[in-house]
């Protein structure tokens, strides 16, 4: 199955059925979520860090409390040094969409064809992802050096946001439909 999906990473002809793609799709899921968290762990660790050393330092500004399971941090005031590096956040989630398209594009146009729709459809969440993406590099700017951005700009992005959950969950029922039975416009049935 791997092999497979690996020879045919650019083949955007023919068909794929519904259990060798789900397969595929898990796998790549698994490991964008494993590359996911090795990159952006540290980068969120590195911020606890950096506030839990504040707090043992000004102890007159905040708060920590440790239970069972979790630690608490309270700091009095707008502290806009403690927000995490979302650029390298946003630019990992930029990377790993770039890595899924790329594993998984040819299949997902396949998997559409199953269906007799065209591949275009995969293209539906694309440019809101792209929006809401540039509208997010000047939105965590603007928190990082402690200004409040403007309620448009957020209310922009909301919609974007939910613009791309829209045509996600399209594309993924789609993808989740049974195929045509038999000879389709984009070939003869898959076997697998």
């Amino acid at each position: 199955m791997i092999a497979y999906h690996i020879r045919n990473l650019a083949r955007l002809s023919g068909r794929e059925g519904q259990r060798s793609f789900w397969l595929w799709f898990a796998l790549v899921a698994a490991c964008l979520v494993a590359f996911g968290a090795a990159v952006a762990v540290p980068i969120f660790s590195a911020t606890f860090a950096r506030m839990e050393r504040f707090a043992l330092e000004h102890p007159e500004n905040s708060t920590i409390s440790r239970g069972p399971g979790h630690v608490r941090i309270e700091i009095e005031g707008p502290h806009p040094e403690f927000m995490p590096d979302m650029d390298a956040v946003l630019t990992l989630g930029a990377v790993a969409t770039l890595i899924a398209v790329f594993l998984l594009g040819a299949a997902v146009v396949r998997r559409l064809h199953d269906g007799n729709r065209t591949g275009r459809w995969a293209l539906l969440p694309v440019p809101f992802y792209v929006m809401g993406l540039a509208l997010s590099y000047p939105l965590f700017s603007a928190a990082r050096q402690g200004e409040v951005p403007g309620f448009g700009s957020f209310a922009l992005l909301m919609l974007s946001n939910l613009g791309y959950l829209g045509a996600l969950a399209t594309l993924l029922i789609f993808l989740a439909l049974p195929g045509t039975e038999g000879p389709n416009h984009f070939g003869d049935a898959p076997e697998g």
